[in-house]
C-alpha cells in the first residue's frame, strides 16, 4: 500500500489509466467492423463530403436525397477535424464500403444474427488502405478525444476534492473502463468531440469557482463553449451552467463587475466562434437549431408517449450507458448488468449517506459544495434535454448521457467511497477499477467479435452431408444437401440447419436466402430470411466453385398443440423485387424447393382422449387405441367425421397409408378415404415410441347409398406393394382381412 500511495503521489496512476484507455480503445476499434457503431455511416459520409471539397451539406426532408443522411444537420466541427485523415489517406473506395444489409436487426438484441448493418468484404481487412485506412484514422482521433475526457475527469475530481486523490483516480477509471464509452470512443461519432469539450468546460467552471474570474480561465471557458456549440446541439445546455459558475464565483468575490465581465466573455466568444452556424440554419431552414429538419429526416414518434410508456426505455438507457453494443443489438450476459446495477445502487446509498453527513457535520467547504452542485446541475439539464429528445424521437441510448459522464463518474465514486472508512477507500477504488477493467476487457472478445462471426464458411475439402440434394437456383447456385442438428424441436427452440451451397459462377448480387419450416395447412412454424452467414457472408462474396457451409438458426414460434412434421423450404430471392430464383432438380424440372423435414412437438405432450377406447395392434410398431364417431346416423351425400387415435409402440420402418371404408348392407364400399396420417403432415416413419397421434377423416356418402346399417373399417397398408399391415385384437387373435371393424352407423333415407 505505501508503494501504491507513492505512485499516486507521483501522478503515474492517472497516466496509466489514460494509457490503458488508449490501448483498449484501439482494441475496440479493431474488433468492431467499420460502420457497426450507431450512426457511423452518416458520420463517415459527412466527413467524406467535406474531404471531397463539397462544402457543408444542405439537408432536405427526403432522406434519399441527403448525401450525409440525417447527420448533415449536425454542427460541423468534429467533421472538419475528421476530414484531415481522409485528406491524407484518401476517400477512394469509402462509399463502396457502405453496402447495407437489408436484414439488419437494428435495435433487436434478441435476434440470432444479422447484427451487422452493412456487408463486410475484403477491402476492410488489414493492411488498411484508402477509405478503410481513413476511417480507422478517424476512429483513432476519436479515441484520443476520449482519452482527453478521461484525463480531464481526473483533474475535475482532483481539484474538487484536493485531499482525496483516490476519488480522482476512481472517477477517471470509471470513465476509462466503461465498456460503452470505450465502444463509442472507438467509432466515428461527433459525440466524442462534444464530450471532451463539455468535460473541459466543466473543469474550467470549477476552476473559476475555486480561483475566481481572473487569468485565462474566462477566455478559455468562452473558447470551449464556442467550440462545443459548434460540435453538437446538446452542448447548448452548458451556457446556463457557465453563467451559474460565473455567478457563484462573483458572489464569492463580491464583485458584480467581474460577473458582468465574465458574462460578456462567455457570450461574445461563442457567438464569434459558432454564431455563423446557427445563422446559416436560420437562413436555410427558418430554425437556428435545424431541429425541425432533423426530425423530418430521422422521423418523429407516430404517437406522443407518456412518462409511463417511457419507463421501459429508461431501463434501456441504463443498460446502454454501460454496454449495449453494435446498433443497440448486442447485449452482454445478465451478470454483466447485474454487477453494474449493484454498483450504481450501492453508490446511490453512499450518496445518501454523504448528503446526510454534510447536513449534520458540514465537512466540505462552500466552494466544493458549489462545485458538486454545478455537476448536478449539468446532469439535470442534460437529462431534461434527453427526456425532451426521447419525447420527440426514440432515443433511449446511454451515450446521450456521456456529455455528463465525468459528473456521473465522480458522483458514483463519491457514493461508493462514502460506504467505507477513509483508510479503506483506496482499496475499494482499486477493486472497483479492476472490476470495470475486467468487464471492459471482456466485452470486445466475448460479445462484440462473436456477434460478427459468420455462420458460413468456404470449405477446402469434401463436406460431410447427411442429406444430399441436387437443386439449382437461377442456374447460378447449387444446393448440395443439408445437415440437421436436431431431430425434434419445440416452441422457443432454435432449429440449426446447415446448408451446403456451391456457386456455379461468380454471383454479383446479394440474394436473400430463405429457410422456412412449413407445416400442415401451410402453417409457418419458423422462418429465417437473411443474407447467408446470418448476414455476414452474402452471395456476392462467394468464390465460384467453392462449397459454402452455411448454418441457419430458425426459431420455432407460436403455440403448438400436437405433433407435426415441418417441411424445410429453402430458396433465394432478390430483396427489392421479391423475385424468387427458379429452382430446378437434376432433371431440369422446375420444382418447389422443399428439401426435407423436421419434427415439431408441443412442449408437453398431452394425452389424446377418445370416446371409444379399443386395443388393436397393427404390425409390430403401431396400435389403434380409440376413436370418435361424430354421428351414428347420417343421410346419403352427407359427411361422416371420424377421429382415430394411434399410438406408436416403436418407430415404424416405413410410411404407411391409412384406409377408412364404409361398408354398406349390400357388402359394397359406399365411401372411402386413403391417406397418410394427418394428411401426410405426420407420416408413420417419424413416429416414436409412446407417441399418441390423432388422425381425422371425412368420408362423404354417395347420393345413391342405400339405407341400412354401415360398418366402418380401418387399416393400414404399404403403398409400394399394397400389402396390409396384419392386425391383432386385444386377445392377440388375427383380425380378418386386416381391417378393424368400428361401431356401426345407420344411413336413413327420406
Amino acid at each position: 500500500m505505501p508503494k501504491l500511495a507513492a505512485l499516486i503521489n507521483k501522478n503515474l496512476m492517472p497516466f496509466a489509466i489514460v494509457l490503458a484507455f488508449l490501448v483498449l480503445g484501439i482494441v475496440y476499434s479493431l474488433v468492431t467492423p467499420i460502420f457497426e457503431a450507431p450512426d457511423e455511416p452518416g458520420h463517415v459520409l459527412f466527413v467524406k463530403y467535406l474531404a471531397d471539397g463539397k462544402g457543408l451539406p444542405i439537408q432536405t426532408s427526403d432522406l434519399a436525397a441527403n448525401p450525409t443522411r440525417q447527420e448533415g444537420s449536425q454542427p460541423p466541427l468534429y467533421y472538419l477535424l475528421a476530414a484531415l485523415p481522409p485528406g491524407l489517406a484518401g476517400t477512394e473506395g469509402m462509399a463502396s464500403l457502405l453496402t447495407f444489409n437489408n436484414h439488419a436487426a437494428i435495435g433487436e438484441p434478441a435476434s440470432l444474427g444479422n447484427k451487422n448493418v452493412v456487408v463486410h468484404g475484403e477491402a476492410e481487412r488489414f493492411p488498411y488502405r484508402n477509405g478503410t485506412l481513413a476511417i480507422h484514422l478517424i476512429r483513432l482521433l476519436s479515441i484520443v478525444l476520449g482519452a482527453l475526457t478521461v484525463g480531464t475527469t481526473y483533474f475535475i475530481a482532483r481539484d474538487l476534492f484536493p485531499g482525496r486523490r483516490y476519488l480522482a483516480l476512481g472517477s477517471a477509471a470509471m470513465v476509462a473502463f466503461n465498456p460503452q464509452f470505450l465502444f463509442i470512443s472507438a467509432s466515428v461519432n461527433n459525440d466524442n468531440l462534444v464530450i471532451a469539450l463539455v468535460t473541459a468546460v466543466l473543469y474550467l467552471c470549477l476552476r473559476i469557482i475555486r480561483q475566481g474570474l481572473q487569468g485565462l480561465e474566462p477566455w478559455l471557458l468562452g473558447l470551449c463553449l464556442g467550440l462545443a456549440a459548434l460540435s453538437k446541439l446538446s452542448a447548448l445546455g452548458l451556457f446556463p451552467v457557465a453563467v451559474l459558475a460565473i455567478g457563484i464565483s462573483a458572489r464569492f468575490e463580491r464583485s458584480p463587475r467581474r460577473f458582468i465581465q465574465g458574462i460578456l466573455i462567455v457570450s461574445a466568444l461563442p457567438l464569434l466562434i459558432a454564431g455563423w452556424w446557427y445563422w446559416r440554419n436560420w437562413t436555410l431552414y427558418g430554425d437556428p437549431l435545424g431541429w425541425g429538419m432533423w426530425l423530418r429526416t430521422v422521423g418523429e414518434r407516430p404517437v406522443s408517449p407518456t412518462l409511463q410508456s417511457l419507463f421501459p426505455e429508461f431501463r434501456g438507457l441504463e443498460l446502454s450507458f454501460w454496454g449495449v453494443f453494435g446498433w443497440m443489438n448486442i447485449l452482454a450476459e445478465p451478470f454483466f448488468y447485474q454487477v453494474l446495477w449493484l454498483l450504481v445502487r450501492l453508490a446511490a446509498v453512499g450518496l445518501a449517506i454523504f448528503t446526510l453527513r454534510q447536513l449534520t457535520r458540514r465537512e466540505l467547504e462552500p466552494k466544493t459544495l458549489a462545485g458538486l452542485g454545478l455537476l448536478l446541475a449539468w446532469l439535470a439539464i442534460l437529462f431534461a434535454s434527453l427526456l425532451r429528445f426521447m419525447w420527440a424521437a426514440p432515443a433511449g441510448q446511454g451515450r446521450y448521457l456521456f456529455p455528463a459522464i465525468s459528473s456521473i463518474a465522480i458522483l458514483l465514486t463519491l457514493g461508493l467511497t462514502s460506504l467505507v472508512p477513509t483508510k479503506s477507500r483506496l482499496a475499494l477504488v482499486g477493486a472497483v477499477s479492476a472490476l470495470l477493467l475486467g468487464l471492459a476487457l471482456l466485452a470486445p472478445f466475448r460479445y462484440i467479435a462473436p456477434a460478427y462471426a459468420s455462420t458460413a464458411v468456404a470449405l477446402e475439402g469434401e463436406p460431410s452431408i447427411q442429406h444430399p440434394t441436387d437443386l439449382t437456383y437461377g442456374g447460378a447456385i447449387k444446393l448440395l444437401g443439408y445437415n440437421l442438428e436436431q431431430k425434434k424441436v419445440r416452441p422457443g427452440d432454435v432449429a440449426r440447419i446447415t446448408l451446403f451451397w456451391q456457386a456455379l459462377v461468380s454471383v454479383n448480387q446479394n440474394y436473400t436466402a430463405l429457410v422456412h419450416l412449413v407445416g400442415e395447412n401451410e402453417r409457418l412454424y419458423g422462418q429465417e430470411d437473411t443474407y447467408p452467414g446470418m448476414g455476414m457472408y452474402p452471395t456476392s462474396l462467394w468464390p465460384a466453385g467453392k462449397v459454402i457451409s452455411d448454418t441457419y438458426q430458425v426459431r420455432i414460434t407460436g403455440a403448438i398443440d400436437q405433433l407435426s412434421l415441418a417441411r424445410i423450404k429453402v430458396g433465394f430471392y432478390e430483396f427489392g423485387s421479391r423475385q424468387h430464383l427458379a429452382v430446378r432438380n437434376a432433371a431440369g424440372t422446375e420444382v418447389t424447393p422443399f428439401v426435407g423435414s423436421i419434427k415439431v412437438s408441443p412442449i408437453v405432450l398431452s394425452p389424446v382422449a377418445a370416446q371409444h377406447p379399443v386395443n388393436f395392434r397393427l404390425g409390430e410398431a403401431i396400435k389403434l387405441t380409440g376413436y370418435d364417431l361424430e354421428a351414428t346416423e347420417v343421410r346419403p351425400g352427407q359427411e361422416v367425421h371420424l377421429k382415430l387415435v394411434w399410438q406408436a409402440l416403436a418407430r415404424p420402418e416405413k410410411d404407411y397409408t391409412v384406409f377408412v371404408q364404409l361398408l354398406g348392407p349390400d357388402g359394397q364400399v359406399w365411401a372411402q378415404q386413403d391417406k397418410q396420417p394427418r394428411d401426410g403432415a405426420y407420416p408413420t416413419s417419424v413416429w416414436e415410441a409412446e407417441e399418441a397421434i390423432p388422425d381425422e377423416f371425412k368420408l362423404r356418402l354417395a347420393l345413391n347409398a342405400p339405407a341400412g346399417t354401415y360398418q366402418p373399417l380401418v387399416g393400414m397398408y404399404s403403398l409400394g406393394d399394397m400389402s396390409r399391415l396384419p392386425v391383432l385384437d386385444g386377445a392377440g387373435k388375427p383380425v380378418p382381412h386386416s381391417a378393424i371393424a368400428l361401431a356401426s352407423l345407420r344411413v336413413a333415407r327420406d
